[in-house]
């Protein structure tokens, strides 16, 4: 049996002609109907090689409704076919006889394998309706959205990925996750100091606990002094930064109270320093700087530059990222040629569990060598890299009086020599496997883990010829998430493994390290800000670090067991120019001291110096006893009072300021001397009546002694070794 229409031999139970389409039989009315429009076929996605990934991943819901309602559609059957909603309502809506017409779909015998057994003749024949020949281009439209859809899946997920292209795609996500992370921290760093001036503020407070309070207090018991009355200290401290002067405005407190300031200013016009306690006194003590002016200017100019240009000393995302493109991309080139495997594997860190794509890399000499000689040849010739990274070292070497090198050419060289070396050596050695292969030994097995989006989960060596395996992973089950380092090999064993659980970006987890089965100390991470520490842009969060049995079982004495078993909580809440930083140690449940350091670079109010300043190096005796006289410490002493220190520990400074408000030369002195730490107990035990009967001189009548006379009295009664210019000083004093 022969085709009607274009001749093709026929075989006797065939319904239509595969080469021209044509039905053998017309069951139609003799009236020939015009044929219908066709959509040019879609093209069939090409078929999964045998480097097909073995267990696709999961596509949507969706896609694969798609797929199975078009394979339904194409199964070659003799029941009449299920239509579609369109096809049903225009059914509906019409009673004229369908006419059935001649298909005009031209294929060949591949094509119909190729459409499992798809019968032309089995396509319900489109009505008169105008209706279904546009539900015909909705249905040819989703078929063809599908297949589309269907390759981009295909691609995204790697279906038809080749091992070495999944490890070249999770090396490059890989580097692209750094660049991101260095790229949000760079803009933060970057809009942080456009505009720093140079100034900050920063405090430092220390408070304790009642367990700290009573080993304090114990601890002053035995020096003969009660400090049950500390509670805690702070200091506030602000910076000041102007073209030819620096200042600090330091504010004291104790137990909560202020008690006072202390303002120091360092000025290249006068090459001083200024000093002045304002509850004291009025004006500043100037002293040398010990600095010249070009010091102090040179020494303020590098400070601010180094702030004005701190973002710029870092490499620009985008010149970092093709820096390291280069290498990355010579990594997954030379492991892409060893003999990669692909499967599924379980990892476990902690107790979290998942299931991931593993490839198995077979590391031969001969590739690790040409690695190696790939990556140092690149980074001799890189200057792109080389000019990169110079503003960053050159700001690190600077910053290091003691730094081994004393600038970055010097240091670059010094690497360049060392590499060229290790680059010597390593060509010989591979010339030597090229020349004989039997030279080519197995190094080990690199495994690494891939998830879904072909990210590194984990990583793991196993060495051929030694015993041991170096292990990497980070694995996530939902909001769980265990992490793993171990390292082990035939005499140690190194792990630190934990597991945490996010919640809206906060990860809180415990993470124990051990060697050689011995506990020595366990993180606790409490709210850690896990986004923003992937970003680069804050760290925020608790580190709670205590140490284990490896430590502790060593530690005898009472006091050094209580701080080996306390646990000690990091905080941190800082972005780039402003923080806070807190250290409580806990003795159990309690605090038993806390240290909090904030810090801000911000404009502080500028520093003037004092109208009035006074040198006491160049003062004569005179002037420093009407300095003395100045003094205000009132302020000082009730500030110390409302703190509540005990009055043994302010009673000579308050001794000295009501001598100073009484006017009495003699009291000031005396208690200057006191203040001082100078012994004048010989004032007590000296009875004016005995001095009457030695010389029959009254108290009062020093000023009629004879120079003579008050020397030998000076010399018997108050300091025996004293010096001329002493005695005269005083006895010009008493003459007055």
């Amino acid at each position: 049996m022969f085709c009607s229409k274009c001749g093709h031999e026929l075989s006797a139970s065939a319904k239509f002609c595969p080469k021209c389409g044509t039905p053998t039989s017309v069951t139609a009315a003799p009236v020939e109907a015009p044929a219908p429009e066709v959509e040019a076929p879609v093209e069939e996605p090409a078929t999964a090689t045998e480097e097909t990934i073995t267990e696709e991943p999961k596509v949507d819901e969706a896609v694969e409704t798609e797929a199975t309602a078009q394979e339904s559609v194409s199964e070659n059957t003799e029941e009449a076919p299920v239509e579609s909603p369109v096809e049903e309502a225009a059914e509906a809506e019409t009673t004229a006889e369908e006419t059935p017409v001649a298909s005009t779909v031209v294929t060949d015998q591949s094509s119909a394998d190729y459409n499992y057994g798809f019968n032309p003749a089995d396509i319900p024949e489109p009505t008169k309706n105008p209706g279904s020949k546009k539900g015909l281009f909705i249905g040819v439209g989703i078929v063809a959205a599908v297949v589309v859809i269907a390759v981009v899946l295909c691609l995204v997920f790697g279906l038809f990925a080749t091992p070495a292209k999944m490890l070249s795609k999770a090396i490059n996500n890989s580097k692209n996750n750094v660049i991101e992370s260095y790229e949000n921290g760079y803009n933060s760093m970057k809009e942080a100091y456009t505009d720093v001036s140079g100034d900050m503020t920063f405090s430092i407070e220390a408070s304790l606990g009642d367990q700290a309070k009573t080993l304090v207090n114990e601890l002053g018991s035995g020096m003969g002094y009660d400090l049950s009355w500390i509670d805690g200290a702070k200091a506030d401290v602000a910076m000041d930064v102007q073209e030819s002067q620096i200042g600090f405005d330091v504010k004291a407190s104790l137990n909560g109270q202020e008690i006072g300031s202390v303002d120091a200013i360092v000025d290249a016009n006068s090459e001083q320093m200024y000093l002045s306690v304002p509850e004291v006194i009025d004006g500043a003590i100037a002293e040398d700087a010990d600095m010249d002016a070009e010091e102090i200017m040179d020494f303020i100019a590098s400070y601010t530059e180094t702030l004005a240009t701190y973002a710029d000393a870092y490499p620009d995302p985008e010149e970092l990222d093709k820096a390291i493109s280069k290498y990355t991309d010579i990594v997954a080139a030379d492991l892409g040629k060893a003999e990669i495997s692909k499967g599924k594997a379980e990892i476990t860190a902690g107790d979290v569990t998942a299931k991931y794509t593993e490839l198995s890399i077979e590391l031969d000499k001969k590739t690790e060598l040409q690695l190696e000689l790939d990556l140092i040849s690149t980074f001799k010739d890189d200057e792109e890299l080389k000019e990169l990274l110079r503003p960053l070292v050159e700001a690190e070497l600077a910053a290091y009086e003691d730094s081994y090198y004393e600038d970055f050419d010097t240091m670059w060289d010094d690497m360049l020599t060392e590499l060229e070396t290790t680059e010597e050596s390593a060509k010989e050695d591979l010339e030597a496997i090229e020349d004989d292969e039997d030279l080519n030994e197995d190094v080990g097995t690199v495994y690494v883990y891939l998830d879904k989006k072909f990210n590194f989960t984990g990583i793991a060596f196993e060495p051929e010829e030694e015993e041991g395996k170096l292990e990497l992973y980070h694995v996530e089950d939902g909001d769980e998430s265990g992490l793993l380092f171990r390292f082990e090999d035939d005499s140690t064993s190194m792990i630190f493994e934990g597991q945490g659980e996010t919640k809206k970006g906060l990860l809180n987890g415990t993470y124990t390290f051990t060697l050689d089965d011995e506990e020595y100390f366990t993180v606790e991470l409490v709210d850690f800000d896990k986004d923003s520490y992937e970003k680069g842009t804050a760290l925020k969060g608790d580190m709670i670090f205590s140490l284990g049995t490896a430590v502790t079982d060593y530690v005898y004495e009472e006091d050094a067991k209580l701080f080996a078993l306390a646990k000690y909580d990091f905080s941190f809440d800082t972005q780039t120019t402003s923080g806070i930083i807190g250290l409580d140690i806990l003795a159990g449940d309690e605090s038993f001291a806390k240290l909090t350091m904030t810090y801000a670079m911000e404009d502080v109010e500028d520093m003037t110096i004092p109208s009035t300043t006074y040198n006491l190096e160049t003062m004569t005796d005179e002037e420093s006893f009407e300095f003395i006289k100045s003094l205000k410490l009132g302020t000082i002493t009730d500030n110390l009072k409302k703190a509540g220190v005990p009055e043994e520990f302010y009673e000579k400074l308050s001794t000295l300021d009501a001598a100073i408000q009484s006017g009495d030369d003699m009291e000031i002195y005396y208690a200057l001397s006191a203040l001082m730490g100078e012994d004048t107990s010989y004032y007590d035990d000296y009875e004016y009546d005995d001095y009457y009967d030695y010389d029959d001189y009254d108290y009062e009548d020093y000023s009629s002694m004879t120079y003579d006379e008050f020397a030998e009295y000076y010399r018997n009664y108050i300091d025996e070794n004293g010096t001329d210019e002493d005695i005269q000083y005083y006895y010009e004093l008493f003459q007055e």
